[in-house]
Parts: structure tokens; sequence; C-alpha cells
């Protein structure tokens, strides 16, 4: 997965990426050679979600500092 297909994917999207990954795993005849790659894959996928969470939250923030803004008028 690129860094471009990662950043257009949605959080949900993303999640579930994270979920095949981990059902791959889950099962104990996995190739180790793929699992390297799941594993890697996985790595860029956490961190795709913990970019777009820290996103998610600075919104958060902009929109409570707006309402506050709003609530003190």
């Amino acid at each position: 997965m690129t860094k471009t297909t990662q950043s257009n994917a949605t959080l949900a999207e993303t999640i579930k990426q994270l979920d095949q990954i981990v059902a791959y795993f889950e099962d104990e005849n996995f190739d180790l050679e793929q699992g390297i790659a799941k594993f890697d894959e996985a790595t860029e996928l956490i961190k795709a979600v913990s970019e777009q969470l820290q996103g998610m939250e600075l919104k958060i923030e902009e929109k409570k500092k707006t309402l506050e803004t709003i609530l003190a008028e």
C-alpha cells in the first residue's frame, strides 16, 4: 500500500485493512515471508491511523474553540 492510498483511505477503511492483517496472523499456518510484508503494511497503516486521528483531534479542538467563542458572546 502506498502513502497516497493510505492518505486517501477513510479511518474506517484503514482499520478494516488492519483487521484483515490481524485475521491473517490469527491463522497459525501463515507464510513467514508474506507475514513480514503484512507486518510492514500494518506498521504503515498504524502510522496512517495515527495521523488521521491527530487531524481529527485538531479539527475537534478548533470547533470547540469556535463554540466557546460563540457561547461567550
